[in-house]
């Protein structure tokens, strides 16, 4: 079982958990900085189809363009590979032994909803943009039969090339395997003419990043980083559970719904994986919270998502991203070679040693999000999650709304 030096644990519930790993070491340096306020966001289109890109000096900063587009620019330059008659690869494809059924992968194509699903898109009243990209757009929307808000994303695939619309299927077959409290909830897909609708719960908080921005400098208290961090880890266990990586874990991707709950979204890089420790091997996600082992083009797995956990935690903690440059290129650099700087003297031990823990750039000697739940100092947090949500939905289920927060401070 993986022993953190300042944490403990507690026993180990499964056999599958007992593989030793190194234990922490002092946590390297981390950067303090504050940061603008920036408006309220929420859950939007996937990032194959934003364009966004920041000014940072005189160079284009990475904004949420996957690393697969960057890193070919400024990197590697791996093209996907093409079959010997120059289309793609279709290694790339789903196996016809796997479980993807013929259905499934042609789940929600325009031939399935002409003619029959006009009337749903008519069960909704548009309300507001809340997110734009190249493919599409998303709306806060209400759902006319009970009054309650939900988030469609509508994406154009005719606009879209093979890639970007085998991704839009395979977000909405991942949607459909997940149901976890701590996870945005899918309700359903359809059509009409070229147009996709995915229908999801609507988070009312906006996104951790905006949350993050607006403390303008002004650390969190370290009871409120573990809420959100434990909430983050629980949503991840199931993740990881249905054989599924998420691969683009940032705070741009984390939401806050009633109550504080927290809530990961945006499934639109997902890959599902055979077995418990399958790997994938092609570049995705943000540049900022890529996994070394991403960043050198070698195969990964759900370690890469705690790495990027570990970056989330950081930015907590920090209020800043721990690697940071101006270009893709040495934002590389830095993930491969650099020390972040320390958390502030504010947070414990514990902090800072599950911070160096997540942050440990060989996947081998990172702990999986399961040894994470296991530590004690992490438990602590658990327990006062739990008590919270009790709290939170027996004044729902009286009818008197929130009398307690499960997550940040508003």
């Amino acid at each position: 079982m993986w022993v953190p030096a300042c944490c403990g644990s507690r026993a180990s519930r499964t056999t599958s958990e007992a593989a030793a790993v190194a234990p922490l070491t002092e946590a390297p340096a981390h950067q303090k900085a504050g940061l603008p306020v920036r408006g309220v966001s929420h859950p939007k289109t996937a990032p194959l189809a934003s364009a966004h890109e920041e000014v940072i000096g005189n160079e284009r900063s990475l904004g949420s363009l996957t690393a697969w587009q960057l890193l070919a620019e400024d990197v590697a330059a791996h093209p996907p590979s093409r079959g010997e008659s120059g289309g793609p690869d279709r290694s790339l494809l789903p196996s016809p032994s796997s479980a993807h059924t013929a259905a499934e992968l042609i789940l929600g194509s325009p031939e399935s909803g002409r003619g029959s699903t006009s009337h749903r898109l008519a069960a909704y009243e548009l309300l507001e943009e809340v997110g734009s990209g190249a493919f599409g757009t998303a709306w806060r929307a209400l759902r006319r039969g009970d009054g309650a808000a939900v988030c469609i994303k509508q994406l154009h695939t005719g606009s879209m090339g093979w890639r970007q619309q085998q991704a839009t299927r395979d977000e909405v077959r991942v949607l459909r395997r997940l149901d976890h409290p701590n996870i945005v909830a899918y309700h359903e897909c359809f059509w009409t003419g070229p147009t996709q609708h995915i229908v999801m719960e609507y988070c009312e908080g906006g996104d951790l990043e905006a949350f993050i921005r607006a403390r303008q400098g002004e650390l969190l208290d370290e009871d409120d980083i573990m809420l959100i961090f434990v909430q983050l880890c629980l949503a991840l266990q199931h993740v990881h559970a249905q054989d599924i990586l998420h691969r683009d874990i940032k705070p741009n991707n984390i939401f806050l719904s009633r109550g504080g709950i927290v809530k990961l979204g945006d499934f639109g890089l997902s890959r599902e994986v055979a077995g418990g420790g399958g790997l994938a091997r092609t570049m995705v996600g943000t540049p900022y919270y890529l996994s070394p082992e991403a960043v050198q083009d070698s195969a990964y797995g759900a370690k890469s998502d705690v790495w990027a956990a570990g970056c989330v935690l950081y930015e907590l903690a920090t209020l800043a991203r721990p690697f940071q440059g101006q270009s893709v290129s040495a934002i590389a650099v830095k993930i491969l070679r650099a020390q972040p700087a320390p958390l502030p003297s504010r947070y414990s031990p514990d902090l800072v040693a599950l911070t160096a823990a997540l942050l440990r750039r060989s996947p081998t000697a990172r702990p999986s999000v399961a040894q994470v739940l296991e530590l004690e100092c992490v438990q602590r947090h658990m327990q006062r999650y739990r008590a919270a949500l009790d709290a939170l939905l027996g004044a729902v289920q009286a009818g008197a709304g929130p009398a307690a927060r499960a997550g940040p401070p508003a």
